[in-house]
């Protein structure tokens, strides 16, 4: 009887020590202005910083977005170094215009869309040049981790 009572506890704990790897499809950037920056840039991105901007395109897939929006994953763009793996720059990204830490809004999303089977992530940042890489990291208040390997960008 004291085990069954205990079983949920051990739920919650392995749940929070999880670690999940999440794919990251395609990577895509381009140059853009400070002002497409100011209108399209999710809350909290530095915007007192002339620029030059890259916009960071991550493609994930339905299941990914989905695992994302269930378990209110928090996630961020960080665009490394391939090379050296060094960090460069670190974004909040959107989805459709979304902001993707707005759980409710990507779950409505995706029943709104149930044919779309790839998404991307859009986030902004200051350095991202060519041999740049990008991988999505972060987590939720459980304790939950979410990372993905590194994608080189490619630059249009």
């Amino acid at each position: 009887m004291r085990l069954a009572r205990t079983s949920p506890l051990l739920a919650v704990v392995a749940l929070a020590a999880c670690h999940v790897q999440l794919p990251i499809e395609d990577a895509r950037a381009e140059s853009v202005e400070l002002a497409q920056v100011q209108n399209d840039a999710p809350a909290g991105t530095p915007l007192g910083t002339k620029g030059p901007w890259t916009e960071v395109n991550l493609s994930v897939s339905r299941t990914t977005l989905t695992k994302i929006a269930l378990w209110q994953l928090y996630s961020t763009v960080r665009v490394i170094d391939c090379k050296s793996g060094k960090l460069r720059d670190v974004a909040r990204s959107k989805v459709y215009g979304l902001s993707a830490t707005d759980f409710q809004q990507l779950r409505r999303l995706l029943r709104q869309t149930p044919r779309v089977q790839h998404y991307w992530l859009v986030g902004y940042v200051l350095r991202a040049p060519p041999g740049s890489c990008a991988k999505l990291e972060g987590g939720n208040y459980l304790g939950q981790k979410i990372s993905s390997d590194s994608v080189p960008i490619k630059f249009e």
